[in-house]
């Protein structure tokens, strides 16, 4: 990154080109988070001809170079798999911030690590690919702002050991390349004073005077200004370590802030972001994030850092918004001493008085007023200083209305974790135990007042292994607990949030936290709280508000896991009477809308699903609605982690066995036409062993269970399912199990049975009068047939339903009667009702199944030598099975090297 892309292995350095590097440049970029799909292909395109199709080709080139194991597909997107080491810029930032902190104490170790740090810098980042990028054009100017930093820190380095005459040629270079940088001008002023030649370093000084009215139009800052005076008057400190320096007779400037964390880590760009804003006059600076994420250690570094450009010092003060067991502080006491800190009486008799004298005081000379955890914009707007001057506040809730540009801060990346966590235990400990300490961040949610107990609970016992500290964070129970140490509590200070948001909001988090659920909706907390939607939706935002839930695009709830245990402690002290009804009146919700998922493509329940468990008031229970199947299928893949926590939570509530069936049974068609199953196999293993009193909702579940497993427990756990129907008296039930068993004997070539199966599964339905699933037993009557050869004996049976079908269910029909065609070797038949049947099939939800005969189009279209349509019928199928996780990129392309199959191994799920 720093200079043209180049990618070193044992071998030789390769460069790569195009768009190649593009990609490449953009994953390097985000190293160590992913990159979606979309994004890489937005970027790559820019022109908007790229495809996800392209996209896959592309990295199977990324990996030819790297190595497959080096580029990575997660739920994120794209990812870089490579030790920070083997990063430039990565190894690049790491060694300017070691030096940063070195530099007070130890000018000779900084300068080494600059010196290292400055080696490794080649040329203009990104070999000018920057240019044409917005994302790389952000990245090369952030990496050039550190590199100019690092250059002055090496000159100031190299100042403080004393080797100043050594340094002005350097030092005029550096000038002339970089003109408008007033440090460099300091720096250069400081060296030509040090080697006896005062009258070059004010000629320096007036140089640089020069320069900055003419491009910029404004005057040195505070920093240059002083040392020109302090080399007028020959101040002695100068001989010292270099400015910032104050000028004589200047009133007293106060500097309160505490020193820096010694344990701060990272946060670099939002560092850099902050001091810029501060440079650039902004009068109001805020930042906000949930407790214990770091505000006030990176309030600490902004002030230091941004210090010196404040003649009239430094306030600070704590406002306890957010402490545990402290009311926050009165603005007018706090200005009373901020106005003594500035050496003038606080004769003002009101708040606003004192307001108003503050404001005076720090218009006169520039102050920087840090303002430390605040409770509200109202304990904020008095202490906000005059023109010229610039306050830094830290709050957990938005301060939206002191400055629309507050910057957001979450818990820290794992790489900026795992230093921190470094710098209690040491590098020796993390090393001799990598996987622990990566669990012990786990555990902490990488919040950083969590690493920053287990730190110190590791202090005082620094023998223990980081796997026994993981062993007593591993029970979630007791981790609180454990996350306590001296006056740091992660409980309390989560906690702080509820006595802001209010009793009833609490009311609303003690109930999220009955059911460990993955989100929340309005509606669902509703109804685990048993208020009103309105009311619950302002709860929501209230705690949101107070940095105890995020809310994403689609109107989610969620909470950091150490949140949740909080949420867990207050719901344990509901009675277990009120957690029980919880649970139910959200298992209501969830059924309710399951079944609205259900019949939301146009697809009928059979009555038995509709029937299970108690009967429920669909609008009490505020039921989800959708506008069509797509809009369902995308709720229950977004719901499924929902529905196992809520299944979970069942076993402790009276009839959970049968609530767990009535929310199972309507989610069935879904689950398998999005390929959940393995996701979902927990929803189905309470069934899976008999229970004391089997009901007709055991036989429903059963066969839904038995259609994701082998072929053989699929026709065991169907024959069980049919003898409960038989016992409770439910032919559908028993048709249902009938096709099943049908299915399994025809998937384990017992072809003969299968059909047979399947005939008694008509007769039942027939028998019974149900007509409405005798079309569903046809289909699969067809395959069998089909595999007897009796391909025209299939057309037959499936044409018998073609004009009394709905759409979905006609072209489910209509790809089979294809398949037949084109075992019967008539492909042109069989090509051409593919063409029809297979969109429909598609755009009615049955994603999976649509493939599957897509592939099979592209056989037929292979047959009659269309080989441009047969492949690009091939790659679509490919990228549904990738886009929908059931294979990999890396798969697909070998499928596509050589002369693809007939069929695809995972077809055989269908």
């Amino acid at each position: 990154m720093l200079g043209p892309l180049v990618v070193v292995d044992d071998a030789a350095s390769v460069l790569p080109s195009g768009r190649v590097a593009l990609a490449l440049s953009l994953l390097v970029e985000a190293f160590p988070r992913a990159v979606s799909a979309d994004r890489l292909v937005a970027e790559v395109w820019s022109e908007g001809s790229g495809s996800r199709a392209a996209l896959q080709v592309l990295v199977h080139r990324l990996r030819k170079r790297l190595g497959a194991e080096r580029l990575v597909l997660e739920p994120a997107g794209y990812r870089l798999v490579v030790a920070a080491e083997d990063v430039d810029a990565a190894v690049f930032e790491t060694e300017v911030c070691a030096a940063r902190e070195l530099l007070g104490h130890d000018p000779e170790g900084a300068l080494a690590r600059l010196e290292d740090a400055l080696g490794r810098w080649r040329g203009t980042p990104f070999s000018g690919l920057g240019g044409g990028n917005e994302v790389l054009a952000v990245a090369t100017s952030r990496l050039e702002e550190l590199h100019a930093e690092a250059v002055e820190a090496r000159f100031a380095a190299a100042l403080a050991l004393g080797r100043s005459s050594d340094l002005v040629g350097d030092l005029r270079t550096a000038v002339a390349e970089a003109p408008l940088r007033e440090r460099l001008h300091g720096h250069l002023m400081l060296a030509l004073y040090r080697s006896g030649r005062t009258a070059e370093a004010l000629d320096a000084y007036r140089a640089a005077r020069a320069t900055l009215v003419e491009e910029l139009g404004i005057e040195p800052g505070p920093e240059l200004r002083d040392l020109e005076h302090a080399i007028l008057v020959e101040d002695p400190v100068l001989a010292a370590v270099p400015p910032p320096l104050a000028g004589r007779g200047a009133p007293a400037r106060p500097v309160q802030i505490p020193p820096r964390d010694p344990a701060f880590v990272g946060r670099e760009t939002e560092r850099a972001q902050l001091v810029a804003a501060l440079a650039g006059g902004a009068g109001v600076v805020a930042i906000d994030g949930p407790g214990g994420v770091g505000k006030s250690a990176l309030a600490l570094e902004v002030a230091h850092d941004a210090a010196d450009r404040y003649d009239g010092g430094v306030l600070y003060v704590n406002l306890h918004g957010a402490t545990p067991g402290t009311a926050p502080h009165d603005p007018a006491v706090v200005l009373e001493r901020f106005l003594r800190s500035l050496g003038s009486d606080a004769d003002g008799r009101g708040l606003e008085e004192l307001a108003s004298q503050f404001r005076s005081a720090t218009g006169a000379r520039p102050v920087l007023v840090v303002l430390d955890d605040a409770a509200s914009a109202a304990q904020v707007r008095p202490l906000l200083p005059g023109a010229g001057s610039a306050a830094l506040v830290t709050s957990r809730s938005v301060l939206a209305n002191l400055t629309p540009d507050a910057l957001h801060i979450d818990v820290l990346g794992e790489g900026s974790a795992l230093a921190m966590l470094t710098r209690f235990v040491g590098r020796q400990r993390v090393a001799a135990e990598p996987d622990a300490a990566d669990g012990i961040l786990r555990a902490c949610g990488y919040l950083p007042l969590a690493i920053r107990v287990v730190g110190a609970r590791w202090s005082a016992a620094p023998r223990r292994s980081l796997s026994t500290m993981l062993d007593r964070l591993a029970d979630s129970r007791a981790r609180l607990d454990e996350l306590e140490a001296d006056d740091l509590a992660v409980r309390s200070s989560l906690e702080v949030g509820l006595d802001v948001a209010g009793d009833e909001a609490e009311h609303v988090f003690a109930h999220l936290g009955v059911v460990s659920l993955p989100h929340a909706t309005a509606a669902a907390a509703a109804r685990l709280a048993d208020l009103p939607l309105g009311v619950t939706r302002r709860r929501l935002d209230d705690l949101a508000a107070a940095q105890l839930l995020a809310v994403d695009e689609d109107e989610r709830y969620t909470m950091h896991d150490l949140v949740r245990l909080v949420a867990v402690e207050r719901g344990a002290r509901l009675t277990a009477r009120e957690r029980e009804a919880a649970v139910v009146r959200l298992t209501e919700h969830a059924v309710a809308s399951a079944r609205n998922a259900a019949r939301a493509g146009g697809t009928s329940l059979w009555s038995a699903r509709e029937e299970i468990g108690p009967p429920i008031d669909a609008g009490e229970a505020l039921a989800v609605t959708f506008t069509d199947r797509a809009a369902a299928d995308e709720w229950v893949r977004a719901e499924l982690r929902t529905f196992l926590a809520l299944s979970e939570a069942l076993h402790q509530v009276p009839a959970g066995r049968i609530r767990r069936a009535a929310l199972v049974a309507p989610l069935h068609l879904t689950i398998r036409n999005q390929a959940l199953d393995g996701e979902a196999a927990p929803l189905y293993e309470p069934f899976l062993e008999e229970g004391a009193e089997p009901s007709a909702a055991d036989a429903i579940v059963l066969v839904d269970a038995a259609s994701g497993m082998d072929h053989a427990r699929k026709y065991e756990y169907s024959v069980r399912a049919e003898a409960i129907a038989r016992a409770v008296g439910e032919p559908q039930l028993v048709a249902n199990a009938l096709n099943q068993q049908g299915l399994a004997l025809w998937r384990l070539q017992r072809l003969d049975e299968a059909l047979a199966q399947l005939e008694t599964a008509l007769a039942v339905l027939i028998e019974d009068g149900d007509l409405t699933h005798v079309p569903t037993v046809r289909v699969n009557s067809a395959v069998v047939l089909m595999d007897l050869h009796r391909y025209d004996e299939a057309i037959a049976v499936l044409e018998l339903d073609l004009s009394t079908l709905d759409e979905a269910s006609r072209a489910n029909h209509l790809v089979n009667i294809a398949t037949s065609h084109q075992l019967a070797g008539r492909p042109d038949r069989a090509a051409e009702i593919f063409a029809q049947s297979v969109p429909a099939l598609r755009e009615a939800g049955y994603v999976l199944q649509a493939a599957l005969y897509e592939w099979n189009h592209a056989v037929a279209l292979k047959e009659l030598g269309r080989h441009e349509e047969e492949t690009a019928k091939r790659w679509d199928v490919l990228r549904t099975a990738v886009e929908l996780g059931v294979m990999t990129d890396d798969e697909a392309q070998e499928v596509m090297a050589g002369d693809p199959p007939e069929d695809l191994d995972w077809f055989e799920r269908l």
